[in-house]
């Protein structure tokens, strides 16, 4: 039985309310699941729209409608949970603090709503229309260089010139050069944009976006060259850059040694030092070692230029005949053999 003591405030319902406050607190319980389970559901939905903007909108909208109704409803349990004074306090702030974790989801949502509207009004545009649109708006360009399929609509060295020096967009920018391969384009492009900063943590913030994609590369090409050598010795058809008499580079296979190329074995040598000096290094490097060698290829793909320049030298494959007549002069080499 509960009494009022004279240090409380007076009771602002003189009548006993419907539920006890044990009731009231499974209630509370109840309701508080279920507008979790209400969130997840609304998540599932938004999810399964993709970019039925339209929709979107739609459904965000009586989202806000039911949300707004859950805040009535628990707002109006509080006044049955006074009723039971300090007894109800910690109820009551628990009801408090779900209402402002609704509201505050309620914000989200009206966030999410302008953005399917900014987006709608976005892919409604061509790329020129997108491109003026992204010269006079700041959150249209940090919108777009967040979603890939209106990214794709304008080229990198014109987004370069939309930066206008804000450091947001800066590196939103670089954050997104860092997930496409690394082609001659885009290392004109990561130039550009170091060459718009004078500030010595965002040109570090650009550098360490390009090492990024340039590590990438790296490990393909490391990648790449290992599957053409170990294809190469397990067919026992070695390409004329491995095994040819005469060279003085050898390359470890199981337990023997296996001549190479130079050129292959220069490839390799920097390959090994990844993680150990900087990616652009061995990346000049190697294209250092592939020009000098006239190697040259008009794809734009750094990565397919390297394939194929690597290809190139893993171009002929020996004969079993002369496999045989490599190994037999290199035995007269090492003097285990005489010509006669």
């Amino acid at each position: 039985m509960y009494f009022k003591s004279e240090n409380s405030a007076p009771h602002s319902i003189a009548t006993p309310p419907k539920y006890s406050l044990e009731e009231l607190k499974r209630q509370h319980n109840s309701f508080t699941l279920d507008c979790g389970f209400f969130r997840a559901h609304v998540k599932t939905r938004i999810e399964k729209l993709n970019q039925d903007y339209g929709a979107l909108c739609t459904l965000l909208e009586k989202t806000i409608e039911q949300v707004e109704e859950q805040i009535i409803t628990n707002q109006n349990r509080i006044k049955d949970v006074s009723y039971y004074g300090e007894d109800g306090e910690y109820l009551k702030s628990r009801i408090i603090s779900e209402n402002e974790r609704q509201k505050k989801y309620i914000e989200n949502i009206q966030l999410q709503i302008e953005r399917a509207k900014s987006l709608q009004y976005l892919y409604s545009l061509d790329s020129t229309q997108l491109f003026q649109e992204v010269l006079k708006n700041k959150s249209s360009v940090l919108l777009i260089l967040q979603t890939p399929k209106l990214i794709i609509k304008i080229p990198n060295h014109q987004l370069v010139e939309i930066t206008d020096n804000d450091p947001e967009i800066i590196k939103e920018f670089a954050s997104l050069l860092a997930t496409q391969e690394y082609t001659t384009e885009l290392t004109k492009v990561f130039t550009a944009l170091k060459l718009q900063v004078s500030e010595v943590g965002l040109q570090r913030f650009i550098e360490g976006k390009e090492n990024e994609v340039i590590h990438d590369l790296l490990i393909k090409i490391n990648f790449y060259l290992d599957k053409k050598i170990d294809r190469a010795l397990k067919k026992n058809s070695y390409p004329w850059a491995l095994g040819y008499f005469g060279s003085n580079y050898k390359l470890i296979a199981g337990d023997k040694k296996v001549s190479i190329p130079h050129g292959i074995y220069e490839i390799k040598s920097y390959l090994e030092q990844i993680g150990k000096i900087p990616g652009r290094d061995i990346l000049n490097k190697i294209q250092t070692t592939l020009h000098i060698k006239n190697i040259e290829n008009q794809d734009e793909s750094l990565f397919q230029k390297i394939k194929w320049a690597i290809s190139c030298l893993f171009g002929f494959c020996q004969s079993q005949e002369t496999a045989k007549e490599y190994a037999f002069l290199e035995e007269v080499a090492a003097g285990k053999k005489s010509i006669s």
